[in-house]
């Protein structure tokens, strides 16, 4: 699932998240039914904040960790839901 990287984008849009001026994270809106968000619980509104301890701070980074989960069987998100930090764990192969 996480290998077609244009699919993976197309499933969601994600809106830059910026507190004070900077970029924390991307919140995701238009998640599409039965995409890879929805099938890992992603919701509407929450915004990924840290992918693998990773914090994303820009765009690039955002690419690049997809693109290095390629090769992970599992993943690890930090998520901002209705203002609280949750850290979700996913096998992805």
């Amino acid at each position: 699932a996480m290998g077609d990287l244009p699919k993976l984008l197309s499933q969601a849009r994600a809106v830059p998240y910026v507190v004070n001026g900077a970029m924390n994270g991307f919140r995701l809106d238009s998640i599409a039914p039965s995409s890879f968000y929805d099938q890992i619980g992603l919701k509407q509104g929450d915004v990924l904040q840290q992918v693998n301890g990773v914090n994303i701070r820009d765009p690039g980074t955002m690419l690049t960790l997809f693109q290095q989960l390629r090769n992970e069987k599992t993943v690890k998100l930090d998520v901002l839901r209705n203002n609280q930090r949750t850290a979700m764990t996913f096998d992805i192969r």
